[in-house]
């Protein structure tokens, strides 16, 4: 009986287990599998023990019966004593073994019904075990959705966190913006004040007299350049003492395809104890930076109404575009920035760094449109990566690029040759549809050789013509109008000059025929003389060759008294077209003085800004 007390245990073992897993819950699971195994290796023992003693006694039986039929078949030499005794012996053996037997199936019979008590046991737990798997199932999406509840509740409050910082970064750098002040350099503040009176008179008061009397230069050409893109670039020029002087080249194309690390590379020349450019990518592509050499280091924007002022270098490096981003109307306060320190690769040059085109913000392009002109070449950079040319890029630079392109394929060490080379043929393409020339093509990466860029840097000539464009407006275009003016106030002279003499020819003519007429009336009227007759009365007579003579003055009077309406007439004509030469002289002497005068107010300007 010790396997079913053993068992007993277990079964109530299980039932405690299993009442304390409905208090202790999804926590018994495991302790549930491991006694349900235990509960089903035990019957698996005990009925393997039922089947054993079951043999063990068909066993014994077989052999007693064996062994009687030997006995009563009457063997010979078996001692009847013995085996009286053996008979009795096998019987008590038998009996024992009956009575084992008998136990072993009541304990059999016993274990059976224990195995079946076992078994509904087992599947209640198993049912039971089943219920607690699905409640756990259960639990653990609950706890899923609650995890995924509280990430996103998290994510939540961490991009509201990262907002709120960006917009208190905005607000700090727009705060810094509206602080700084201007720079105090007097020679620089008097500098600007006498570029701005120039440009002024140039694009208000010399244009509108220009305009005024446009009918008079036909042929000038070159005005929309005076007082419109020359103007721009030499004021422009003129203002930046960072670029003025200087070989200017601008980077401009896609956004991340690499423009920063290739100026870097520029600013080193792989030297790695020269300092790199020391703001982020996202800083530098932000708002148009012009970066160039200065004894220490410095950071400045330029504001629309021309002021350059100061700024803190945490602030210059906390400029991105989801800063920019929270100030609407940043281009009202920001126009560009101005970098400069200390870099000896810088001398005699200056690199502006762009916004990328690809964002698809407008005021992206806007602001780098308003200062690549400036530049002496401009180098469109690709990403290898990106397969072709942003159409939209295309179209802005087609608009309004008057400098010359060279194209960058940038990261070519991502690629194999043969792609690189279907990647420049689509650029190419694309480049050639639009009509858009291109200097040059070249193929670069962080670890490709520097001597191919910076020869073709070394090959752009610097383009002086904002330098130069006072001279032209002065030399060319003015002296231009001043000879154009003169030889119009000559014309005009003359033409007064033509018609004075045709109005006193004609005056001439006119006085003429008048004492011509009034001599012929003359003569005919002395032609008939007063003769005194004694017999008749006295009168006016005349002889026949008297009264033709007579008659030929007079009609020569007639004739020529119906020619003096005429005279009169083109005298009139001759006089009006006199006064409108008279005018005209008038007009071409005052546009004369008037252009003389701006010319000499221009030269004025000029020298005062050269001081």
């Amino acid at each position: 009986m010790g396997l079913l007390s053993h068992l007993a245990r277990l079964f109530v073992s299980s039932k405690k287990k299993s009442r304390k897993g409905s208090n202790d819950g999804i926590a018994l699971n495991t302790e549930d599998s491991d006694t349900i195994a235990e509960l089903q290796r035990q019957i698996q023992s005990l009925q393997a023990k039922c089947d054993e003693l079951k043999q063990t006694a068909d066993s014994k039986t077989a052999e007693l019966a064996d062994f009687q039929k030997q006995v009563f078949s009457g063997a010979d030499g078996v001692d009847k004593d013995l085996i009286l005794k053996i008979q009795y012996d096998n019987d008590e053996r038998v009996k024992k073994l009956k009575r084992e037997l008998e136990d072993a199936e009541e304990e059999l019979e016993y274990s059976e019904s224990t195995v079946k008590k076992l078994k509904r046991q087992l599947e209640e737990k198993l049912s039971e075990n089943g219920q607690l798997i699905d409640d756990l199932s259960a639990a653990k999406r609950s706890i899923n959705k609650l995890t995924s509840t509280l990430e996103a509740t998290r994510n939540d409050l961490e991009e509201t966190s990262r907002k709120l910082d960006s917009v208190s970064g905005s607000l700090a750098f727009v705060q810094e913006v509206l602080k700084a002040k201007p720079i105090s350099s007097e020679t620089l503040v008097e500098k600007d004040k006498k570029i701005k009176a120039l440009s002024d008179f140039v694009f208000f008061d010399l244009q509108e007299l220009f305009k005024q009397f446009k009918q008079f230069f036909p042929s000038t050409d070159s005005s929309d350049y005076i007082f419109g893109q020359g103007l721009r670039q030499w004021e422009a020029v003129k203002r930046k003492s960072w670029i003025e002087g200087k070989k200017t080249i601008a980077f401009i194309g896609e956004f991340s395809a690499g423009k920063t690390s290739i100026v870097n590379r520029i600013l080193s020349q792989d030297n790695p104890s020269v300092t790199l450019l020391p703001v982020s990518t996202k800083a530098t592509t932000a708002i148009p930076t012009y970066i160039a050499g200065g004894d220490f280091t410095t950071y400045q924007f330029y504001t629309p109404d021309g002021k350059l002022k100061s700024i803190s270098e945490e602030s210059f490096k906390k400029v991105n575009k989801e800063i920019l981003g929270n100030i609407k109307g940043v281009d009202e306060l920001i126009r560009y920035f101005v970098m400069t320190y200390q870099n000896p690769h810088l001398t005699g040059m200056s690199i502006l760094d762009t916004p990328g085109f690809s964002s698809g913000d407008q005021e992206d392009a806007v602001r780098t449109i308003d200062v690549i002109n400036e530049c002496d070449a401009l180098f469109w950079v690709f990403d290898v990566n990106a397969g072709t040319v942003n159409r939209s890029s295309l179209e802005v630079i087609k608009t309004n690029m008057t400098r010359p392109l060279y194209v960058i394929i940038n990261k070519i060490d991502t690629k194999a040759t043969s792609e690189i080379d279907a990647v420049e043929n689509l650029i190419r393409k694309a480049f050639e549809d639009e009509g858009i020339k291109v200097e040059g093509y070249l193929r670069f990466s962080s670890q490709a050789p520097l001597d191919e860029l910076m020869n073709t840097i070394t090959t752009i000539e610097n383009d002086c013509s904002a330098e130069e464009y006072l001279t032209t407006l002065m030399d060319d275009f003015f002296s231009s109008l001043i000879k154009t003016c003169e030889k119009n106030n000559k014309e005009a002279a003359n033409a007064f000059n033509a018609s004075n003499k045709k109005c006193g020819r004609k005056l001439y003519a006119i006085n003429k025929l008048c004492l011509t007429i009034q001599n012929d009336s003359k003569d005919a009227a002395d032609i008939p003389h007063w003769e005194k007759h004694i017999f008749r009365k006295n009168r006016w007579e005349m002889d026949a060759s008297e009264g033709e003579l007579l008659i030929s003055l007079l009609n020569k009077v007639d004739t020529d008294s119906l020619k003096l309406p005429d005279e009169i007439t083109e005298y009139g004509a001759l006089m009006q077209e006199n006064q409108d030469t008279f005018k005209r002289k008038n007009e071409a002497e005052n546009i004369l003085r008037l252009f003389k005068d701006h010319r000499s107010k221009l030269k004025r300007l000029i020298t005062d800004l050269n001081r």
